[in-house]
């Protein structure tokens, strides 16, 4: 069974292109892999960590919605 993947990026990312995250999104389905991706508007790559800490979660929703994925995939499994 291969393992879902969750693959966020910012669409303000200077750091990581569109291209980078296309390209990883169509290379792990084409092994067959299971992906799921977020792009958060008005956000930057260093956004996307800095939102998964207390103080800076509301620039954008990255920790609730890795919550979420983890949450529906693995009730997926269970059932």
């Amino acid at each position: 069974m291969r393992r879902p993947c969750f693959l966020v990026w910012g669409a303000d990312d200077t750091a990581v292109g569109p291209r980078n995250i296309a390209s990883l999104e169509h290379a792990i389905q084409a092994v067959g892999g299971p992906v799921a991706v977020k792009i958060y508007e008005r956000v930057d790559h260093v956004e996307i960590l800095l939102a998964l800490s207390r103080p800076f979660g509301g620039r954008a929703t990255v920790h609730a919605d890795i919550a979420d994925f983890a949450h529906r995939v693995t009730a997926q499994s269970i059932t």
